[in-house]
């Protein structure tokens, strides 16, 4: 039986999504910082206790269109196990995402569209993130507008 939930970790519950995100040193070490300062919120997706996804919601971000205070979530760091082949996990990470921007508040979130991963893009494009801000590299930051029915419960499409 399946039984997934959500849950949030803290600086000091990092080691558990540290695999996800490859162990870099560098990339753990700003989690900590941002965790430490409130600057981001960070979830896990979890199927009776085996980690199967996690994202961040980053309210400060070194890309200035990516976060409006009070309106705009920057998420950022969303990454499904190794078995996610349909992008099914990739779909609920990312409405979820949206549906916990709405919930704190937000109506807006930005994501990076990556050029080489097809599943994140196609995800991303079928929660509306349809919107481009401005290109990152080989990369675009792009938008999507939470007051036209975006979320777990799916969104536009571009």
């Amino acid at each position: 039986m399946i039984k997934m939930s959500f849950s949030t970790i803290d600086a000091a519950s990092l080691s558990l999504i540290a695999p996800l995100l490859g162990n870099d040193k560098t990339l753990l070490e700003e989690f900590t910082e941002k965790l430490s300062h409130f600057e981001r919120q960070t979830f896990v997706l979890k199927n009776d206790g085996e980690i199967l996804g996690t994202f961040s919601l980053d309210r400060v971000s070194t890309v200035p269109e990516s976060c409006v205070p009070g309106k705009r979530l920057f998420l950022s760091h969303f990454a499904a196990c190794e078995g996610d082949m349909r992008g099914d996990l990739t779909d609920i990470l990312v409405g979820y995402a949206q549906d916990r921007c709405i919930a704190m508040g937000h109506m807006e979130v930005t994501a990076v569209f990556p050029k080489n991963d097809p599943l994140a893009r196609a995800s991303l494009k079928k929660h509306g993130f349809s919107q481009v801000l401005t290109q990152l590299g080989e990369d675009e930051l792009r938008l999507s507008d939470l007051t036209k029915g975006s979320g777990c419960c799916g969104g536009e499409n571009d």
